[in-house]
Parts: C-alpha cells; structure tokens; sequence
C-alpha cells in the first residue's frame, strides 16, 4: 500500500512509529490535493481571500486534519520524541521551523518506548518469511505514477472549467475591455488607475473573476487614455520581475489593500507601461510640447 493511503488507514491513530518514507510522501500528496482545491476555488469565486482558505480546500483540510495530525505524532515517535512536540506547530515561524526540524531525524533502531520499527529488519534462518523491500527504480516509478495521475486531475479540472465557461469568459473579456476603452477615451491614465482600485474596493468578497475583469477593463481604459508624463516614472520595467512585483506589493499596502489580487492591478500598470502603445503616446505627447 503506498504511504499516503496507508496514513489515510490509520486515519486517528496516534500511537505508535512512522519512518520518514510515510510521513514525506502523505505531507507531498496532502499539499499537490491542497493546491487543486484551492485552485478549484480561485476558479470558481469559492475562495475567502479574508481567511485565506475556501470551500474545497477548506473541506479537505477538515477532512485530513486528524490523519496529518496522526502521522506527525508517529513520526515524532519513530524519532523517540512525545507526540505532545506537535504543539510547536502552534507557534508561528518558530516553532513551525523547529516541528520541521524534529521530522527530520532519522528512525530509532529496534524497538523504542513507542513500538516497533516501522520497517523491521528481515527476520534470519531458513523458515523465516521473506520480507522484500521494494527497490528504489519501484519507489521512484509509483511515486511518479502518482504525481502523474494528480497532474491529470488538475489539467481535467482546467479542461472542464474552460469547456463549460470557456465562451462566456471570453466574451466577458471582451467587454471589459470595450467598457475600459470607452471610459478611457475620457479619462487620463492616472484616472484610470483610480477607477480600477475604487472598483476592487468595492468588490466584496474579491474573486478571480472580478479581479481578471477588473484588469481587462483597466487595461482598455489605459490604452484610449489621455497621456500624463508622469505616470510611469517610477514604474519598474516588466523584464525586472522581482522588482515589479515589491513595487506592487508596495503599492497596494499603500492603497490598504492585503488582498493577493490587488497586484493584478499593478502588475496590468508595469505591463502598461513598458508597451508600445505607451512608448508611441510618450513619444506624440513630447513632441506636441515642443510645437506649442
């Protein structure tokens, strides 16, 4: 059985060991399932940005809680430890770092206070059942037949969300970008930007909908907006990625926006800015300067 069913199994079992091959391979899985959950939840509007955690995620992390809980218990066995060491996960940064660290060492030999070893070793003489581990080249061969069959789940959900919204995404986007011209055609950028931040305030609770056609209608608007010299000079360049993403951080904090879409805006400014749409208005708006 492989190690993440088999912690499944035990699903409130706190006693007893758990080597490292278990406790690793139940924690990787948990967190590929925890990804698709809350992907399907940024998908479909399900996500509470407030508390971070949706309805698919949230219920699977409901649904997991004690097998999780279990396995680090035994695995804190397996290293001759008190389950009650768990409670350091409780301690932000800290104590999360030093729980990692306990997981980390390696299984007591033999029998300890708390069981026997998860993996005892092949009992010897002639009439003694034969115990065979299964070899790396097998290990690593399930182990990606997993992750591969995860990756087909998440890439089915994307094909099944695309197939049953896909045309009214795009005809939602273009909207938003026609509605985005059309006011941009009275607007200047910097008028622009405010409209965009005023309508993700407004947006409560913010989804990935709202936020991706927030974005599209800001970037209509940018593109049929009136010139400002000054509204790019402190925007990084696109190519500098780190650069532009502390930028937007930077900025939204600076609007009170904590929000992980926030940046959407931002990000849709640098895009705005390093474009040859807005290169060629820079370049009209200098040169009808200098005739006046």
């Amino acid at each position: 059985m492989h190690p993440f069913f088999d912690a499944l199994r035990k699903y409130a079992v706190f006693t007893g060991r758990a080597g490292r091959g278990e406790f690793w391979w139940f924690t990787l899985v948990y967190f590929i399932l925890i990804a698709v959950a809350a992907f399907v939840d940024v998908v479909i509007g399900t996500l509470d940005v407030v508390l971070g955690i949706g309805l698919f995620s949230g219920s699977l992390f409901i649904a997991t809680l004690l097998p999780m809980l279990g396995v680090h218990i035994r695995r804190l066995h397996d290293t001759g430890r008190s389950g009650w060491w768990v409670l350091l996960g409780l301690v932000p940064v800290i104590g999360s770092f030093a729980l990692f660290i306990l997981v980390l060492f390696a299984s007591q030999p033999g029998t300890n206070e708390y069981g026997p070893h998860p993996r005892p070793p092949q009992q010897a003489g002639a009439d003694a059942p034969r115990v065979l581990a299964p070899s790396r080249a097998r290990r690593w061969l399930k182990g990606t037949a997993m992750l591969a069959g995860l990756t087909l789940v998440l890439a089915g959900a994307v094909r099944y969300v695309w197939a049953v919204h896909g045309d009214s995404i795009l005809a939602s986007g273009k909207a938003s970008m026609d509605e985005g011209r059309r006011a941009g055609l009275s607007r200047g950028e910097s008028g622009c930007l405010a409209d965009a931040l005023w309508r993700h305030g407004a947006d409560n609770p913010v989804s990935l909908a709202s936020s991706v056609s927030n974005g599209l209608q800001l970037r209509g608007c940018l593109e049929s907006s009136r010139f400002e010299a000054h509204f790019c000079e402190r925007v990084p360049a696109q190519e500098d990625v780190f650069g532009a993403a502390t930028w937007g951080n930077a900025a939204c904090t600076l609007q009170g926006f904590s929000d992980p879409f926030c940046q959407n805006i931002f990000q849709s400014v640098v895009r705005y800015c390093t474009s040859a749409d807005r290169g060629d208005k820079s370049r009209h708006g200098q040169a009808g300067r200098g005739a006046s």
